[in-house]
C-alpha cells in the first residue's frame, strides 16, 4: 500500500528512518539501497556521525538521537546487512567490520571520523574504529552507548523458543516508548536479522581469545562510555563494563534513562548533548554561536 501511495519501492532503510509518509518519502531522496542510512543532512560545520545498531539490526531507535544533535551535523546510520532482504546477514564481526568500514570510508573517504555504538553496537564501533585505525585513519573520540565488553561473557546456547522469546522481549523494549506509528516490518527478517547478532555477539569473546590482536582486541583511541543511570542495566559492574580490559584509559558517564530510554525524550536530550560536547566542529570550519 505504501508503495503504491509512493509511486516506487520503499527501501526497508527509508521505512526504518522514518514512521510517517512524508518522512519516508523524504528520506526516499537519500538512504541507498545498502547499509548507510542518512537519517539528517549536515552543513559541513560539525563532525559527520555515524551510528552503529544495537542487536536488533534496525536504525529506527537512532532517529529521535539524530534529531536532537547540534544543527549542522550530519548524521547517518548502519543497518544490518540481512535488513535488505536480499541479502544474508553478517556472520562474523571481521566480516560485519569491514564492511562498515567501507560504506563509511563511501560517504566520508578520510577521517577523523565520528563513530557511535550502542549496545551490541558498542562492540561492532570498536572493531570499525579498529579497523579504520590500523587503515591509517583518525577517529574521533569513540562514543560507546551502554554497552558491555566482549570479554568472556558468552551465553549458553538457546533453542529457537527462547531466541524467539529474547527476541520478542527486545522488540517490545524497543517499542514501548514510541509516540507514534512505527513502520510495519517482516517480523521473520528482523528474527533472522537477530538470530545472526546473538550469535556474533556470543562469538566476540572466542574471536578474541583466539585471535587477541583482532579487530576486538587492545584499541588506542579515546573512548567514551555513556551508561544509563536507570533500570537493570544501571546495576551492572564494573563501572566501565570491561572496556578498560581492551582499552587503556575509558571515560564513564552517566546520563539519565535505562538502557532504552536513554535514546528517547526527554533523556536523549542529555546524551545528544554529551556528544555534540565530545565531536569537534569539521577541520577548518567555525561553529556558529
Amino acid at each position: 500500500v505504501l508503495e503504491r501511495r509512493l509511486g516506487r519501492e520503499v527501501p526497508l532503510g527509508a521505512l526504518l528512518a522514518g514512521s510517517t509518509i512524508g518522512q519516508i518519502a523524504s528520506a526516499l531522496g537519500s538512504v541507498p539501497s545498502g547499509l548507510l542510512v542518512k537519517l539528517r543532512e549536515g552543513d559541513g560545520t560539525r563532525q559527520p556521525l555515524v551510528l552503529i545498531h544495537a542487536i536488533s539490526g534496525t536504525v529506527f531507535p537512532f532517529v529521535p538521537l539524530a534529531a536532537s544533535l547540534a544543527a549542522g551535523r550530519e548524521v547517518h546510520a548502519l543497518q544490518a546487512r540481512g535488513l535488505l532482504g536480499d541479502q544474508p546477514p553478517h556472520e562474523t564481526l571481521d566480516s560485519m567490520a569491514a564492511d562498515y568500514a567501507r560504506e563509511i570510508r563511501r560517504v566520508q573517504p578520510n577521517g577523523p571520523y565520528g563513530i557511535l555504538g550502542w549496545s551490541f553496537g558498542c562492540t561492532v564501533a570498536l572493531a570499525v574504529a579498529r579497523l579504520l585505525t590500523l587503515e591509517g585513519e583518525t577517529v574521533a573520540p569513540l562514543v560507546m552507548v551502554d554497552g558491555p565488553a566482549p570479554i568472556g561473557r558468552e551465553s549458553p546456547g538457546e533453542n529457537e523458543q527462547a531466541l524467539r522469546e529474547r527476541f520478542r522481549a527486545e522488540v517490545a523494549a524497543l517499542t514501548a516508548g514510541s509516540t507514534g506509528p512505527l513502520p510495519a516490518l517482516d517480523e521473520e527478517l528482523l528474527f533472522r536479522v537477530f538470530r545472526a547478532n546473538v550469535g556474533i555477539a556470543h562469538g566476540a569473546p572466542r574471536q578474541r581469545a583466539g585471535k587477541p590482536d583482532g579487530l576486538v582486541g587492545r584499541y588506542g583511541g579515546p573512548v567514551v562510555l555513556f551508561r544509563a543511570s536507570e533500570g537493570s542495566s544501571a546495576t551492572l559492574e564494573p563501572r566501565d563494563l570491561d572496556w578498560g580490559l581492551i582499552q587503556p584509559e575509558v571515560t564513564v558517564v552517566w546520563l539519565p534513562g535505562d538502557h532504552y530510554s536513554m535514546l528517547r525524550e526527554p533523556a536523549v536530550r542529555s546524551l545528544a548533548a554529551a556528544v555534540d560536547a565530545l565531536l569537534a566542529p569539521a577541520s577548518g570550519t567555525p561553529v556558529p554561536g
